[in-house]
């Protein structure tokens, strides 16, 4: 993210809603959320429309207002995400992973 500093957050979320790893960047550091802070994304329309597709396909979003905890965040970050599922070895779906793009960036 340091690197490739147009993200402002990616996460790893697994077929139960629930994030595993997320890392957040406020324009100069990034830093892995504690996992008392992870979050349940059960209702954020994204998660389901990336768990509805298949290997090697990408979700894009509309861009909306970045939400933690099930509040829009304040200052406003218009967000775009782009979602992709994960699958095993064997095959079988185990979640997704989303990198996070403020939109336009307001670091």
């Amino acid at each position: 993210m340091q690197t490739h500093d147009h993200y402002m957050q990616i996460r790893l979320i697994d077929e139960a809603c629930l994030e595993l790893v997320r890392v957040d960047y406020d324009g100069k550091e990034a830093c892995l959320v504690p996992d008392q802070e992870l979050q349940d994304k059960s209702s954020r329309y994204y998660f389901k429309e990336a768990m509805k597709l298949g290997p090697e396909e990408v979700y894009t979003s509309v861009v909306d207002l970045n939400r933690e905890q099930g509040k829009i965040e304040v200052p406003y970050k218009p967000t775009l995400r782009y979602a992709s599922p994960v699958f095993d070895a064997k095959g079988d779906r185990k979640g997704i992973f989303i990198p996070s793009m403020s939109w336009p960036r307001n670091f």
